[in-house]
């Protein structure tokens, strides 16, 4: 089995997410007062922890409302 090693700030969010009980309570605060390139940054770091397995992530109205 081949292991990828994450990007620091992709590590950093998925350690965020897994330390918290509402882990999308914590990626909506960070969409609330992102300019458009720290958002874009964002939901590029999701679709990657997404893309490896590491979270599952329901959106709705753009903004993720269930994080597993």
């Amino acid at each position: 089995m081949d292991f990828k090693k994450l990007p620091s700030n992709s590590e950093k969010l998925l350690m965020e997410i897994l330390c918290t009980e509402n882990p999308a309570q914590v990626l909506c605060s960070r969409f609330e007062n992102a300019t458009q390139q720290e958002e874009d940054e964002l939901r590029g770091i999701i679709r990657e922890l997404r893309q490896e397995g590491y979270i599952d992530v329901k959106w709705a109205d753009n903004v993720p409302y269930f994080v597993t």
